[in-house]
């Protein structure tokens, strides 16, 4: 029961009504891609509608990620990283 709150508070926090939407889209691939038993055992809804939309989402990320300049792809520890091997191979 612990968990299952638990996951309820991360998955679906407490945010004003207009961002509801894109916190529970936010949660789709959180959700989705767990395994279908653990799913069960936290008491998370799961259907085809819902796999369909995670399957869409998925593939509008990989078409648009590559068009997305660095600062918006990549978190800020990734291109903190890369920045010394840009500078030494140069």
């Amino acid at each position: 029961d612990e968990a299952r709150a638990l996951a309820h508070q991360v998955l679906a926090p407490p945010v004003p009504r207009p961002l509801r939407p894109i916190f529970r889209l936010a949660a789709l691939p959180a959700v989705g891609l767990l395994p279908p038993a653990i799913r069960k055992g936290y008491g998370l809804p799961w259907s085809a509608g819902r796999q369909r939309l995670l399957t869409v989402l998925a593939a509008a990320s990989r078409g648009s990620l590559p068009l997305l300049p660095p600062p918006l792809r990549y978190w800020a520890a990734a291109r903190r990283s890369e920045a010394p091997r840009a500078r030494t191979s140069s």
